[in-house]
């Protein structure tokens, strides 16, 4: 197992996450087996191919990693090895991992951006609850 990965278990529900990737959920598995698209934690190459991942501050696409806003033209830094910027860039940094009990876990973007996020994941018995919050920082960035 990845050494940043964490492990949340309650009864027979079993969630894998990657800090290091993100956030990023690898699997989520009742008993064996796999409610989602799931891997270990150590197997997942690239974060895309999780079960589950933060895309903030955008979804999707911006092509050509160009865009306009309230008149103004913006050009993004690359986040891929592809010509546009895809699903945001909240995959990209690890995330402080606070763990408050056994079954559930908080992760914060610790990072100087011009927008902030937190996640809360928690699990229970038969469900899993995961609440995204995004805040901006400034009105332009």
């Amino acid at each position: 197992m990845n050494d940043s990965s964490v492990v949340l278990q309650h009864g027979a529900l079993r969630l894998a996450l990657r800090p290091d990737c993100g956030g990023a959920i690898t699997g989520l598995w009742l008993d064996d087996l796999p409610v989602l698209r799931s891997c270990e934690p150590h197997q997942l190459t690239e974060v895309r191919a999780s079960a589950c991942y933060a895309l903030v501050p955008y979804s999707n696409r911006i092509a050509q990693r160009r865009f306009s806003w309230l008149g103004r033209q913006y050009t993004l830094a690359s986040n891929s090895d592809e010509p546009h910027n895809l699903h945001g860039t909240g995959w990209l940094v690890e995330y402080l991992k606070r763990l408050l009990f056994r079954s559930r876990v908080r992760r914060t973007d610790q990072r100087r951006t011009s927008f902030g996020e937190a996640t809360r994941t928690q699990v229970q018995p038969v469900s899993l609850h995961t609440r995204l919050s995004a805040v901006p920082g400034s009105a332009r960035a």
